[in-house]
């Protein structure tokens, strides 16, 4: 019996700035799918039918046993109209802490470090001293999101500063000053909840343990072992291919109870949100990549002791919180913990993806739009493409 791979049902984004579900799709809205024709032909129809309907441009990669499969549709620049391919380039958003969770326990692996570890021992000591409970909190808690920590990305003021400095590199810590000495949502490891600042820490704990930035880090520990031959790290100059363009309709930020002084293009639909992204350069959003190796990094992962060991990979794949998390340690884990992967959303950017094991089916997905009429579209693509993979033989 074949596991219900439902992407609508299972996605779960996690956004910088505001938290977004992605909505129910009408089904009424969906167009017939030909599934005479083969599962390229009919995966290529969703994507197209997605860029009509309004997304500048969607990358998704498939793998079906040992069927690989890319289809593209769109642009991966409005302006220049430059083509969508399947080598275009595109930060991977929340995806990238499964990476920074992968190299952590790569570092436990070998030795240099545990998961009760407290953060206190690898941090310097005036960021423990900005952390409440600091020494209370086990590198474990901070893979899982059960440390209590807040997060920095959902603080007003941290808000206002991001927007109107579009493309800065941010230092961690002028990142944790927005969170310092301030209450923890709840005592370490005694609840589940999702924070940026998490993966900020586990970024910084794995540049103290490998003395080297944390780019270089996930390649030499990760990327690499891995067989990733175009993803790279936050501020890699390695000739890789600039990012494709993001983009987000400019009422998003004309709706936000924010006081912005920010200058929004005039007579333009979007904004071009491209130097935002940019300017994620830590553990929780670290990664840029392209759909197929994507698919080859949630497959190793899972599949082979390439990168973490089986005992190390069963605690990733196990929720903190049984029932309740839906999450492992960089993991998000749906359909009582049939399927594995990680979602993504920042401003401009959707991305995706799931590995089902006993189907033998992973998919990754990038597409270069978000909120507003964009979120609405991607519900609405995820929903046929729930369709095809329902249908396939």
């Amino acid at each position: 019996m074949k596991t219900n791979f439902n992407l609508l049902r299972i996605l779960v984004v996690m956004t910088s700035i505001i938290t977004l579900g992605a909505c129910s799709s009408d089904s009424s809205n969906t167009r017939p799918i030909d599934t005479n024709t083969s599962l390229r032909a009919q995966l290529q129809t969703v994507v197209d039918d997605a860029v009509e309907s309004g997304l500048p441009g969607v990358s998704l990669h498939l793998q079906d046993g040992s069927k690989h499969i890319s289809v593209v549709a769109g642009v991966v620049n409005k302006e220049t109209g430059e083509q969508m391919t399947s080598s275009s380039m595109s930060h991977a958003g929340s995806i990238g802490k499964a990476f920074t969770a992968t190299l952590v326990l790569r570092l436990v692996d070998m030795g240099f470090l545990r998961l009760d570890d407290p953060i206190d021992l690898w941090l310097d000591p005036e960021m423990s001293a900005m952390i409440t409970d600091s020494d209370k909190i086990t590198v474990k808690m901070l893979l899982a999101h059960t440390n209590g920590v807040p997060n920095y990305f959902e603080i007003p003021a941290f808000q206002v500063a991001f927007l109107e400095a579009p493309g800065k590199i941010w230092d961690p810590m002028e990142l944790l000053s927005y969170i310092a000495n301030t209450e923890n949502h709840f005592p370490p490891g005694s609840e589940y909840r999702y924070t940026d600042t998490s993966f900020l820490l586990a970024g910084l704990v794995a540049e103290r343990v490998t003395g080297v930035p944390i780019g270089m880090a996930l390649r030499q520990w990760v990327f690499e072992p891995a067989g990733l031959e175009n993803s790279f790290g936050p501020y890699e100059n390695l000739g890789q291919p600039e990012t494709m363009r993001a983009y987000v309709p400019i009422s998003f930020f004309e709706g936000l109870d924010l006081d912005l002084d920010l200058d929004l293009p005039v007579d333009e639909p979007d904004v071009d949100t491209t130097d935002w992204l940019n300017s994620e350069g830590d553990g929780h959003a670290s990664v840029q990549s392209i759909p197929a190796d994507l698919n080859t990094f949630i497959r190793t992962l899972i599949d082979t002791d390439t990168l973490v060991s089986e005992e190390l990979r069963a605690e990733m794949m196990t929720e903190s919180f049984s029932g309740v998390s839906g999450y492992g340690l960089g993991l998000q884990i749906f359909d009582d913990g049939s399927i594995f992967g990680h979602g993504g959303k920042g401003l401009g950017l959707h991305s995706l993806m799931r590995y089902s094991p006993s189907e033998n089916l992973s998919l990754a997905i990038v597409v270069n739009a978000s909120f507003g009429i964009y979120d609405e579209l991607y519900s609405e693509f995820i929903h046929q493409l729930n369709l095809v993979l329902a249908g396939r033989e």
